[in-house]
């Protein structure tokens, strides 16, 4: 059995491979139902501000080409000083493979893509793995090479094409997904040691972030430090501490100025792609690339009429209905549709643009999924359309982020030993195991992390693939590579056109100072109230089918669970609310109640489902017994009597310490009783709300903090 030393830590490799098929099929499992899952927490932690440390590259002595890195400021437990190489490539330079004769083991920043990162490995004569970010990238880039193979399912024979692949080749190059990695461990065994493992595009998984892109990094740091390598847009974006040894790579790509594009930084997106739109010709196609549905229906909105007839959107299906009329069926798999002017709502072409048009790329950095690198850039521009236009707006950098995302890693570190101790000194011991799932419960609020500012919370610990808790890496991966690209290209306008500069002719179109037309506000206003309105019919109209389901006897925990992972958001949030409530109340009663809900009332919700559970307790559950001592039907209380009494209650049942928070205590008083405030005191009408009880926690039952919501 082989080792390596990473950090006084022993890695042993057989470890990996320590998978069974139920691991494999739980994988598929995951895939399915959490492709589309953010992992967030309405427990968001702003964390303080801490000095920042001096962090800087220095050029190195053995560097292809000697460059100096700029310095930049990071905190030093992030990352630490690292040297890097410099690989140049002159404009002359058409592949990767002129410049090196292998990949490089570390981490390789290349922001320029389709260069030959792919084809490099594919010709290296070793036994190789490389894995994208997706099952589709996956396929298509297998086609490169006809020795090659790809594990793009789970399903069939995969063991005996495998067998069968490895004797007609002289070096082994396998394609896969994160999907299918463990998949391919499995099968490989103790002979993976033997393999180069090469992940693209890492920037795209640190993005995606779910459970299975996270495990990608838990196999990466089994491999030899010299048997890996990591191709990234950002080779600062890793918080991980075994990757801060990980030798790094800069690529320098010189390619020639062949495109031109056209750069428009603004703050009023629609404004601009409407000035834009209207000044191209009446003849000429135009694609505008903007991932977001809601906002290209507004530039639509507010176009003159008769380039709204003309308008399209190609979305995916789960967006379909928020595109409305203007919605359209994509030809193929490129954005080409009868419409003059086509809104393509996604980040990415499948395929090439076969048609002349203009081309306008809008890069809105008030959203992750909208928001473009310059590698998306240069990706989406093309030589073959009649003009490349670029709208972009700016977002401010807080320079406090990087110590609260150290200071992330801090917390996530001690809740870490904290966790794993608990489930050492628990194994074996049920008494235990209860016990401590209490403790993990109370500490939930506490793993969840948020940066000040436009950022989804972030999970700060995970199960890593041994079943042991460490800091969730990958998620902090995610804040750094945002706040690098809000501090390099986009916290000023200047700084993209400059990064712009290396790879095209760039015109910058000045902004036009001038407030938002009184008009398009009013449009915004109007497409707000409609959209909030079709949401909420959207609404109704799942939970009527979900109760026709009921009727017909075809609903169970499976099918809501199942469901809640698909669809768009709207209708995933339904099938998880009701999926919520299934087990304690009946199922028309619950439906009824939640139709009363407006959409997107999250408060609502969880003050309607803490009633539910408090009314399905067990009529001797502790919590419920000392409830109904201290307050009694017909009296009166004030708002003072009620924060006083629950505090103690609460404090020893739930563990939540509500002192600061008095106004949550009386909400959750008038979720356990039906009350009246005729005054300035609330009255207690009667305990039950609800009329026919399913299943009731017992009154053994003293983890309730997973059930009830805050």
């Amino acid at each position: 059995m082989t080792n390596i030393d990473t950090n006084d830590t022993d890695y042993q490799y057989s470890d990996i491979f320590d998978l069974t098929p139920e691991d494999i099929e739980e994988s598929s499992t995951i895939y399915t139902l959490r492709e589309e899952e953010n992992i967030t927490s309405n427990n968001d932690i702003i964390l303080s501000n801490e000095e920042e440390t001096l962090y800087s590259i220095e050029s190195s002595n053995n560097i292809i080409i000697q460059d100096t890195i700029e310095k930049q400021e990071t905190p030093d437990n992030i990352l630490k000083e690292q040297e890097a190489i410099v690989i140049e490539c002159t404009p002359t330079t058409s592949h990767l493979s002129e410049r090196l004769n292998e990949t490089p083991c570390g981490i390789i920043e290349c922001p320029v893509p389709n260069i030959g990162a792919t084809y490099l490995e594919l010709h290296t004569q070793r036994n190789s793995i490389i894995l994208f970010s997706t099952p589709e990238e996956a396929l298509q880039h297998s086609q490169v090479t006809t020795s090659s193979l790809c594990i793009d399912s789970l399903h069939g024979n995969i063991k005996e094409e495998i067998i069968c692949y490895k004797a007609n080749v002289e070096w082994k190059k396998f394609i896969i997904s994160s999907f299918t990695l463990k998949t391919l461990v499995f099968l490989l065994k103790d002979e993976i040691i033997n393999y180069f493992f090469m992940i693209r595009n890492m920037e795209e998984l640190q993005a995606t972030s779910n459970q299975l892109n996270a495990e990608v990094l838990d196999y990466y740091i089994k491999f030899p430090p010299t048997n890996r390598c990591i191709y990234t847009t950002d080779h600062l974006a890793f918080t991980h501490p075994l990757l801060k040894e990980e030798k790094r790579h800069i690529i320098h790509w010189q390619q020639p100025l062949h495109k031109n594009v056209t750069l428009y930084p603004c703050v009023n997106i629609t404004g601009r792609i409407k000035t834009i739109i209207e000044k191209l010709p009446v003849q000429d196609k135009v694609i505008l690339i903007y991932p977001s549905v809601r906002q290209s229906k507004l530039c639509i909105l507010n176009l003159e009429e008769r380039y709204q007839k003309e308008c399209g959107i190609i979305c995916s299906p789960n967006k379909q209905l928020e595109a409305g009329k203007y919605h359209v069926e994509q030809e193929g798999e490129t954005p080409s549709s009868p419409k003059r002017i086509i809104f393509w709502c996604f980040n990415k072409l499948k395929k090439e643009i076969t048609e002349k048009a203009h081309l306008i790329i809008v890069s809105d950095t008030k959203q992750w999924n909208t928001l473009f690198s310059l590698k998306q850039i240069i990706n989406l521009t093309k030589e073959e359309t009649l003009s490349n236009h670029l709208v972009h707006n700016t977002m401010y950098y807080k320079e406090t982020w990087l110590n609260e995302i150290a200071l992330m890693i801090e917390r996530g570190s001690k809740i870490v030993k904290l966790l794993n101790v608990a489930d050492e000194l628990s194994d074996g011991d049920k008494s235990l195991t209860k016990l401590f799932a209490i403790v993990q419960n109370v500490i939930k609020e506490k793993v969840t992390g948020r940066l000040q500012g436009r950022f989804s919370p972030v999970s700060l610990v995970r199960k890593n693939i041994e079943n042991t808790w460490e800091v969730a890496y990958m998620n902090l991966d995610y804040l750094l590579l945002r706040i690098n690209l809000y501090r390099n290209h986009y916290k000023v306008p200047k700084f993209l056109e400059t990064a712009l500069k290396s790879y095209y002719d760039v015109t910058s179109i000045p902004d036009d100072p001038n407030e938002k037309p009184k008009k398009q506000l009013e449009i915004e206003e109007e497409e707000k109230k409609q959209q909030k309105e079709l949401t909420q019919k959207e609404r109704v109209k799942v939970l009527d089918e979900i109760l026709e389901l009921h009727n017909n006897q075809q609903v169970d925990e499976k099918v809501l669970s199942r469901k809640s992972y698909h669809g768009n958001s709207a209708q995933r949030k339904v099938y998880k609310q009701v999926l919520s409530l299934y087990k304690y109340i009946n199922m028309e009663e619950a439906i009824q109640l939640l139709k009363e809900l407006k959409s997107g009332n999250n408060i609502g919700f969880k003050n309607l489902n803490n009633s539910v559970v408090f009314w399905a307790l067990d009529e001797e559950h502790p919590l419920k017994l000392s409830v109904h001592e201290t307050f009694k039907v017909g009296n009166k209380y004030t708002n003072e009597e009620i924060e006083a009494k629950m505090q103690p209650i609460i404090y020893y049942h739930l563990h939540k310490d509500f002192k600061e928070k008095g106004r949550k205590l009386i909400t959750l008083f008038r979720c356990f009783f039906k009350t009246t405030r005729p005054k300035k005191e609330y009255i207690i009408l009667k305990e039950s709300k609800f009329s026919s009880h399913k299943n009731r926690l017992n009154k053994s039952e003293n983890d309730l903090l997973q059930y009830f919501m805050f």
